[in-house]
């Protein structure tokens, strides 16, 4: 027996060798495709350190793609390998980079100070930005000029959300009054840019610099909202919410049958006026307290396109989200559209939680409130509760 232990103790099996072989192989190979890896980004990273120095430096179209290799200690082929596009598709590169340091510029000047505070210094940074050669040079000019069709779709899908998500940011937090997102985003874009241009193209940029500020310092205070300011008229891109009135009973009686909202809010699908005088009454109450009461969506040209409101909520219990679209508006994202509009407003207000109501088989209403970030909580008999946190 001690023969034979000390004979299996110096004997290790063939198919463990072949194991252990093939495991060291595996893991030499990771780590040569992750050097090689790194290898290549640290490659296309100097590529485009080195066009975007040449390109602020000496202009776009005097440099050549053998000054960037030169710059980047590389070769035409790693270039080709990278950006086989050529000098376009560097350029491309490098006004994203450009774009992105952009970003985070005005992000970084809007967390540093709390509140409106945050909002003058993220556009101090945006027109700070057109002081930087470089950045002014790529994005505000040869960018522009070089790629023409190209550099509208890098800025659309990049410095456009981009700001139109800081807008709507603001918003959110109450620091501006609710507006159409899109349509003031793209004011802020045109203005802002404006703004640069002429700072660029002034013979005195101090003096430009500072009646700019002065002039842009008044706009932005039209549409500051002020603390405690509590609108009752909300705008989207594509309509205009207004407290429901009296005169409006007609049009709201017609939609809540059509869409079975009057099941909803008074048991109820007969075209009856008391109960939406009711309902007027309560919401006109609820607005005049500082609450949010029932909105009418119109559309630009002042047809109605559906309602939305929280209703007033039974005690211990979350406010009821209600929206219902006329439906020759329906499939449209309108219903989305004015919800977040209302749910918005409510988180201003203070607002905490929103909860909604429905079925199995209102699909549609299900598939809104999901996609406005509601959970659905347990059943309650043929009912589903759906739940959002603000």
């Amino acid at each position: 027996m001690p023969h034979s232990e000390g004979r299996f103790a110096f004997t290790r099996p063939e198919a463990v060798r072949q194991f252990y072989v093939r495991l060291g192989r595996e893991v030499m190979a990771e780590r040569g495709q992750s050097l090689r890896d790194r290898t290549k980004e640290a490659t296309r990273a100097r590529l485009v350190a080195a066009a975007r120095r040449a390109f602020a430096e000496e202009g776009y179209e005097d440099v050549s793609l053998a000054r960037v290799c030169r710059l980047a200690q590389t070769n035409r082929v790693a270039l080709a390998h990278h950006f086989p596009g050529g000098k376009e598709e560097l350029l491309e590169a490098v006004a994203d980079e450009a774009l992105a340091e952009l970003e985070d510029r005005i992000s970084a000047a809007d967390s540093s100070a709390d509140g409106w505070t945050g909002v003058r210094a993220a556009c101090d940074a945006y027109l700070d930005a057109w002081a930087d050669p470089a950045l002014r040079t790529l994005l505000f000019r040869t960018g522009p000029r070089a790629l023409d069709a190209e550099f509208i779709s890098l800025h659309q899908r990049s410095k456009e959300p981009f700001v139109t998500r800081l807008v709507r940011e603001w918003i959110e937090r109450g620091l501006l009054r609710p507006r159409p997102v899109v349509i003031l985003s793209r004011l802020f874009e045109a203005m802002f840019e404006e703004a640069g241009t002429q700072i660029v193209s002034a013979s005195d940029r101090e003096h430009t610099r500072a009646e700019l500020n002065r002039l842009l310092a008044e706009w932005l205070e039209g549409l500051r909202r002020k603390p405690g300011e509590l609108p009752n008229v909300l705008a989207t891109d594509r309509v205009v919410l207004e407290p429901w009135a009296l005169g409006d009973i007609p049009e709201l009686a017609e939609l809540c049958v059509e869409s079975g909202l009057g099941q909803v809010l008074f048991a109820s699908q007969a075209r009856h006026s008391e109960p939406l005088r009711r309902l007027v009454f309560e919401s006109e109450r609820r607005f005049a307290q500082g609450e949010l009461g029932m909105f009418v969506a119109r559309d630009g040209s002042g047809r109605p396109v559906g309602v939305v409101g929280l209703v007033p909520p039974r005690p211990g219990e979350a406010e009821e989200l209600v929206v219902a679209v006329d439906r020759s508006f329906q499939g449209r994202g309108y219903g989305q559209e004015i919800a977040e509009a209302a749910l918005r407003e409510g988180r201003v207000r203070g607002c905490k939680q929103v909860r909604a109501t429905t079925d199995e088989t209102n699909a549609p209403f299900v598939h809104l409130l999901e996609n406005l970030g509601f959970v659905r909580a347990e059943p309650s008999g043929s009912a589903f509760l759906y739940v959002r946190a603000q």
